[in-house]
């Protein structure tokens, strides 16, 4: 036992410095990580000879991953991820949905990994103890918000004088406009591909924004939402399975919340 807890804390005191300097890269280059800064992942087999992907999801990182295990047998991929670059993700996502492949979550699957990763597995295994969370995305409303405000601006501008401020806004957020758009394609377009629901994404912060911002499905809701063939414990996300998962409470800051579907079929959020 004190083997495991020292594990989860040096995994964590590694994820809590990694953030630090993440925080202040994402306002430019949002839901991505700058690769050079990144803690690389760490590639394995585990006991079924599977390829093991541990870390963040960087462009680097999934790129050797690919590489690595190009032209070899296997139809499992098993992962451990707080996410990372969405742009990468999707690529990954892409590879992993071309090829077949099913996903195998060994502890967590957070963010980008749960967004692209697991959702393009062609079987989605969730292992005892595991968790997959979500925790927005590019469709996210305060990145529409400001894709549509400096939409407003550029169109504006065609007819009408800016300020100097305004003139300022779209010179500084002319990159993060252009990233946000370009994202935001790429996720429709793995989407519509994977035939998933990106309302997923989104489920905690819209029409609510719960303060905690980190979120489950239960197994039919993730069904509804075009997440097929997944396997999990019979209790998956329920309040105990939940408040026992150390590293998902670590990474949005409390107990992670779970939403269901009711009778109706209404997505609601779960009180057990």
């Amino acid at each position: 036992m004190r083997k495991r807890r020292d594990t989860i804390r040096g995994w964590w005191m590694s994820f809590r410095a990694a953030t630090a300097v993440f925080s202040l890269l994402t306002v430019a280059t949002p839901m991505a990580l700058a690769t050079e800064t990144a803690p690389k992942a760490t590639f394995s087999t585990n006991d079924a000879g599977e390829p093991r992907y541990s870390g963040y999801i960087t462009a680097d990182g999934v790129d050797q991953f690919i590489e690595l295990n190009k032209g070899l047998n296997f139809s499992t991929i098993e992962i451990t991820s707080q996410g990372g670059d969405a742009e990468a993700g999707m690529r990954f996502g892409d590879w992993i949905h071309d090829n077949g492949l099913n996903i195998r979550v060994r502890r967590i699957c957070f963010s980008s990994c749960a967004n692209y990763v697991f959702a393009a597995g062609k079987e989605k295994m969730i292992s005892d103890n595991a968790l997959v969370l979500w925790h927005g995305s590019v469709e996210q409303k305060d990145f529409r918000d400001e894709a549509n405000y400096y939409e407003s601006l550029a169109l504006k501008k065609a007819t009408h004088a800016l300020t100097d401020d305004e003139l300022l806004y779209l010179k500084e957020h002319a990159f993060k406009y252009e990233t946000i758009e370009r994202l935001r394609a790429m996720q429709r377009r793995l989407y519509a591909k994977l035939g998933v629901n990106e309302y997923i994404t989104r489920l905690g912060q819209e029409p609510v924004h719960y303060e905690i911002d980190g979120w489950a499905a239960s197994l039919p809701l993730m069904r509804a939402m075009g997440l097929t063939q997944i396997e999990a414990p019979a209790n998956y996300a329920d309040k105990p399975f939940r408040d026992r998962h150390m590293l998902a409470k670590m990474l949005v800051k409390g107990l992670p919340l779970l939403f269901v579907l009711d009778e109706n079929g209404e997505i609601q959020l779960s009180n057990e």
